[in-house]
């Protein structure tokens, strides 16, 4: 999983994933906020979850959710702090299992 979060200059947030990690992200939201809903633009998405829209990227294999207001930025942060929660523990059990 390769999941970071960029602090841009529109004090916003950008939270940046791999292709592969979609179905994680999807899950986390719906674990998190309930279901998300999905409008479609040219350029890209909007996504709405907990409350608040978010833009949705995925050009050239290089996907980001990225906030537009603060609490937009609050929820991001939340979802990336479960994202590597899960990695970690994902991590733990891998290396467990492997000394057993």
């Amino acid at each position: 999983m390769s999941i970071r979060l960029l602090n841009l200059h529109t004090d916003t947030v950008s939270l940046e994933l791999s292709e592969a990690d979609i179905p994680t992200l999807k899950k986390a939201i719906a674990d998190e906020f309930g279901a998300a809903a999905e409008k479609r633009f040219a350029m890209m998405n909007e996504v709405s979850f907990g409350g608040e829209a978010f833009i949705w990227q995925n050009e050239w294999s290089d996907p980001c959710l990225i906030s537009k207001t603060e609490r937009g930025v609050h929820l991001l942060k939340r979802l990336y702090d479960v994202l590597i929660a899960d990695q970690s523990n994902l991590a733990d059990s891998t290396s467990s299992d492997e000394e057993s």
